[in-house]
């Protein structure tokens, strides 16, 4: 079986090929100070010097090994061969000239103190890279840390196939370590049942793999039972969900992930511990999804009510509309015969006979009762005929999930509460004092038609619930208990039994807080001042020195090694580019 490669064609040209570099990066890594200066015309010739000394700064730069075969560009090369006052052509006949570039590299090497990496090396360095593993399925971050971490230890680093396998290594070992993470507090009875969600159950054509991934269907009571009946189920295995938050997320979504587009078969091929975290990996993620598409479900089902109820009232609106466009022309023409006979003295039954006659008018005042509504009369009016669906699932929604809440949404919470627990003694009759801060003024008739001391209609007083639900689920103010969209802030924080012991033994002076900064404000704002102070005084140091030398690129401004005394540059011009050089 050929070994996995972790990096694409492209990503190692990345590594195997020389930057590219702006006039800012050649004065940063390329510029030649005094010792370099005086290394390199100890060497014989023209080609000598200018080859040692752009092969002193690649080292210094790139710390590649001489294996990796990483040859400068143009630019650089002339950008040195500037400084020492040589001409960019030399290196021609410097790089054909094999044996002297492995002599000149190892002269390097040990002038910059660097050490080749051993097998010694590749253990620690394997060691110190399981951990950064962990986080992340992915090659090239690993490479790149690496790659720091090699030059910040003073290694040679070896060729790009060499660090690829020390990179594989470490996600081999992390890959490992998570499936133990996740199958540590796992009972082994469960892990007997883990493996039979492969294999179809007696009386079954598929299997409770392939049960679980079912989509969730379209929003009706049928669909949302069925989301709740695969959740039970889940939730029978008892799988511990802060497992979930004992491995990096990235570890547990590549999991969760292979699990879901392969089939059951294809897991049966994997080796057991492997297999059974992908499992646990999938369920656990399953679970979330499956209590958000309940909630969603849930979130499209009042909207759903809501809109036909709007719709329901249009439709009647329209269909009233011409016979109450009929009864308006008719009293308009009644109307203005009682005026004209007011006016003119006359008898007004006589003059509203001449309109209508007397029986079909009274008919008519009989139909205008009924085409006429309440003055408070609107779409809510309409929603115990549209909530059917909703009623069906209120109470399996209130057994299925646990509900917590800010401040400001506690009442719609209790009430939930409230309701479950009289459902469950049987109580038909809803008391007067149930939690009622979330009724709205556009509920408040419907749900107290007898006035606020008297028990709430139960069918309003349910709906109003929902749609308070609705609200506090978007607006964040009720989270709910293993749901990745509506979850409670603290679960995006390390667990209490992780965190807790962890800050004891910081403040015992046992171990640190694995954190890349100092958590104490003093220590952290004392460490950076001195470390602004060595730069600037550094910076200082090299913009007073008598020779400019130090600059570089002559065609900016800059002065030449060539003729430092003929050297232009005005001081302001030379700090701003030794700062450069120094403070980048």
């Amino acid at each position: 079986m050929p070994r996995r490669e972790w990096l694409t064609g492209a990503e190692r040209r990345t590594f195997t090929t020389f930057p590219d570099l702006d006039e800012r990066d050649l004065v940063r890594h390329y510029t030649v100070d005094d010792d370099t200066f005086h290394l390199a015309r100890h060497h014989r010739g023209r080609a000598n010097p200018l080859g040692f000394t752009v092969q002193l700064l690649t080292l210094a730069h790139l710390g590649f090994s001489s294996d990796a075969k990483i040859n400068p560009n143009q630019a650089v090369i002339d950008f040195v061969a500037d400084q020492l006052g040589l001409h960019p052509g030399h290196f021609n006949r410097y790089a054909p000239r094999r044996a002297t570039r492995n002599t000149h590299f190892a002269e390097a090497r040990d002038y910059l103190g660097l050490r080749t990496v051993d097998k010694a090396a590749e253990l620690e360095l394997t060691a110190w890279l399981s951990p950064l593993a962990m986080s992340t399925t992915q090659g090239l971050p690993l490479v790149h840390a690496l790659i720091a971490e090699l030059r910040s230890r003073r290694h040679l680093v070896p060729t790009i196939h060499v660090v690829e396998r020390l990179v594989a290594t470490a996600l081999t070992r992390a890959a490992r370590d998570t499936c133990a993470l996740l199958l540590s507090g796992v009972p082994p009875a469960t892990l007997e049942r883990l493996d039979g969600l492969l294999t179809p159950e007696a009386g079954r054509h598929e299997t409770r793999h392939a049960w679980l991934r079912q989509p969730p269907g379209r929003p009706s009571q049928r669909s949302f039972l069925h989301l709740l009946k695969r959740l039970e189920f889940i939730r029978a295995l008892r799988l511990d969900p802060d497992a979930a938050r004992t491995v990096h997320q990235n570890r547990l979504r590549q999991l969760a992930r292979e699990g879901a587009q392969l089939a059951a078969h294809h897991l049966e091929d994997f080796e057991p511990q492997r297999r059974r975290a992908t499992i646990v990996a999938t369920l656990l993620d399953r679970r979330e999804t499956l209590t958000d598409a309940a909630l969603d479900m849930h979130d499209r089902l009042v909207t759903r009510m809501f809109r036909n109820a709007k719709l329901k009232r249009d439709a009647m609106q329209l269909k009233r509309g011409k016979s109450i466009n009929d009864k308006v022309v008719l009293f308009e023409g009644v109307g203005r015969a009682l005026i004209e006979a007011r006016a003119s003295h006359a008898d007004p039954f006589e003059a509203i006979e001449a309109v209508v006659p007397w029986t079909e008018f009274v008919s008519s005042v009989a139909d205008a009762k009924t085409l006429a509504q309440p003055k408070a009369f609107d779409a809510m009016h309409l929603l115990k005929g549209e909530a059917k669906t909703l009623r069906g699932i209120t109470y399996a929604l209130f057994d299925a999930f646990v509900f917590n809440a800010a401040p400001n949404a506690l009442d719609v919470v209790e009430a939930i509460a409230r309701l479950r627990d009289l459902k469950a003694r049987h109580k038909r009759k809803l008391p007067a004092d149930l939690p009622s801060s979330f009724v709205g003024s556009s509920w408040r008739a419907l749900v107290y038609p007898h006035g606020r001391d008297a028990p709430p209609d139960r069918t309003h007083y349910e709906l109003c619930v929902h749609s308070a639900l609705q609200n506090g689920l978007r607006s964040g103010d009720i989270w709910v208990d293993g749901s990745r969209k509506y979850r409670d802030f603290d679960t995006y924080l390390l667990p209490r039994r992780v965190w807790t012991p962890m800050l004891e033994a910081a403040e015992r002076g046992d171990t640190p807080l694995p954190l890349t900064i100092t958590p104490d404000f003093d220590a952290y704002w004392d460490a950076r001042v001195a470390q602004l102070e060595r730069d600037l005084g550094r910076c200082s140091a090299a913009s007073s020195a008598a020779s400019c030398r130090r600059c570089g690129s002559r065609g900016n401004g800059w002065c030449s090694r060539r003729s430092p005394r003929a050297c232009q540059t005005t001081p302001g011009r030379c700090r701003s580019a030794c700062t450069t050089r120094f403070l980048g």
